[in-house]
């Protein structure tokens, strides 16, 4: 037997790694043993030893699939197709996007399993006119998911089932009210657990003011009156998202703006589930020097969590990505006072951050603009962080660092970049749809692309208890059995405790009697 068969695991079990260890005095944290993160997952602990390091939680990356090709010829302009919307309803994901060609312009939808496979392909309607982005947005509610969208000057709704069957007529409802001395754009939607409320920027000829309006939806399709969100003159870019009973309503806002810029700042208002605005003046999110476009708001839990791209450190040429948290009542907790925010990501330059939950942390992705040689402080493509509840970054030992990179450029397309990156959440891992926007001739037209990305073997430092009672958390995918056992001779294996991983998380505790303690612990997964 050669030195490759005699280190290799046996069938159906992943490789043992151990280290000695030069501790043996009073214990403050047990001795860890993992395997690789190749499932499955072998975990011994010693009570007797100390001094070992934990392991590392590994991500793991699903394969980049093209959820919807063909959408635009090779051109420079990353806002056609731009932006794709997800949204989860908890078996499967739904994408729409448009397609610009031939003086067509389609709305299309793509259902997706949790692995990222096209399980359908549909077109929804034609928008109008051809040469008008629809930038879809989209919610699931009860039990039909709310597309809304661009089309005629006027924002527009259609209702699809889960198995993405029209619930509507052609071309689905106006939302917005009839007003031929307006033009809208820009849709956002949320839904509050009875109805959707949608947001977005309505411009008015007569007055020359841009400002947010809202209306509610309900899950059959009924809209009720629009109303404003906010009083200033200049209001775009409106996000949306609903948190123990009220909305959070975020945009760019230039009250305060001077010539030559006339920069943006941020500006909130908190919204009731019957329509009443609590700041009908907005307050204040952040008003940091130059820009600070391109908001996004999410609730986890506790607080909303907003996060931009923010030029005050580099100018338009190299934006970074802020944050903060602001509570249900109104408050911004993270950053200086005056100008708000604190750094998520400082490489450069960054732009069009969206953010997320998952049930413990935010998570924030974003892209990092450039080509396949680019020489950025970072290499080009999408990215994705987590942060606590606290707002500390989980991945990357500092905002220069920040993220891991899910997809980068092709090598072999010379001009291409990954743009507008969306992300939705199913319960265990995050799945990533973004824009692969091709920008010379001779090849594939742009398309739409996207993967799941996860993490695994997430194992927190255990604890031993003053009643000597031994814990031990392990995130997991969500469904997961994990079985501990114990041993005091490594050959025979008692079953403690059995688990099914919920909210991610498996939760271990043992309380072996005193003349019990000289035994060892080990997690398998069924």
């Amino acid at each position: 037997m050669n030195r490759a068969q005699r280190n290799r695991p046996a069938p159906g079990h992943a490789r043992l790694y151990s280290k000695s260890c030069c501790h043996t005095a009073r214990m403050t944290r047990p001795y860890i043993v993992l395997t690789s993160i190749l499932l499955p997952i072998l975990i011994v602990i010693s009570p007797r030893a100390v001094g070992s390091p934990f392991p590392t939680s590994q991500w793991y990356f699903g394969p980049e699939r093209i959820l919807e090709p063909d959408l635009r010829a090779p051109a420079s302009d990353t806002d056609n197709p731009g932006r794709p919307a997800i949204a989860f309803d908890g078996t499967n994901h739904l994408l729409v996007t448009f397609r610009m060609m031939n003086n067509s312009n389609t709305l299309l939808g793509a259902l997706l399993s949790r692995q990222g496979s096209v399980l359908r392909s549909f077109e929804l309607t034609q928008a109008t006119p051809h040469y008008q982005r629809p930038v879809p947005a989209l919610a699931f509610g009860k039990s039909n998911y709310l597309v809304t969208f661009l089309s005629g000057g006027a924002i527009r709704g259609m209702r699809l089932s889960p198995e993405g069957s029209l619930m509507d007529g052609p071309g689905g409802f106006q939302i917005s009210a009839e007003d031929s001395l307006a033009s809208h754009n820009a849709p956002a939607v949320a839904w509050d657990g009875e109805r959707f409320l949608v947001v977005w920027q309505k411009y008015g000829f007569a007055s020359a003011k841009l400002q947010i309006r809202g209306a509610f939806v309900d899950g059959s399709g009924h809209v009720f009156p629009e109303f404003a969100i906010g009083r200033s003159n200049w209001q775009a870019n409106a996000s949306i998202a609903f948190g123990d009973d009220q909305y959070l309503v975020v945009w760019e806002d230039n009250r305060w703006a001077a010539p030559p810029t006339y920069d943006s700042d941020l500006v909130g208002a908190r919204v009731t589930r019957s329509g009443d605005v609590l700041d009908p003046d907005g307050f204040e999110i952040c008003r940091a020097p130059e820009d600070q476009p391109s908001p996004h708001v999410t609730f986890g839990g506790t607080n909303f969590f907003v996060v931009w791209q923010d030029e005050r450190d580099g100018g338009y040429l190299e934006p970074r990505i802020y944050g903060t948290r602001v509570t249900r009542d109104g408050v911004v907790l993270d950053g200086p006072t005056a100008p708000g925010g604190q750094p998520i990501c400082a490489a450069f330059p960054v732009h069009s951050p969206r953010a997320g939950y998952d049930g413990h942390r935010y998570f924030v992705t974003w892209m990092l603009n450039g080509y396949q040689n680019s020489q950025n402080t970072s290499p080009a493509g999408i990215y994705l962080a987590r942060l606590d509840l606290n707002g500390v970054l989980l991945d990357g030992t500092s905002p220069a660092s920040a993220g891991i990179r899910v997809s980068a450029v092709e090598p072999a397309c010379f001009a291409c970049r990954l743009v507008y990156p969306e992300v939705s959440f199913d319960g265990s891992q995050y799945f990533l749809a973004y824009s692969m926007n091709r920008e010379l001739g001779g090849g594939p037209l742009k398309d739409i692309r996207g993967r799941f990305v996860g993490r695994r073997g997430v194992l927190h430092p255990p604890a031993i208890g003053d009643d000597g009672c031994i814990e031990l958390v392990l995130e997991s995918e969500l469904g997961q059995v994990f079985v501990l056992e114990a041993t005091a001779d490594f050959r025979s294996w008692k079953e403690i405790e059995s688990q099914r991983a919920t909210n991610l998380v498996v939760r271990f505790r043992d309380c072996p009697p005193l003349d019990d303690r000289n035994r060892y612990y080990r997690v398998r997964q069924e």
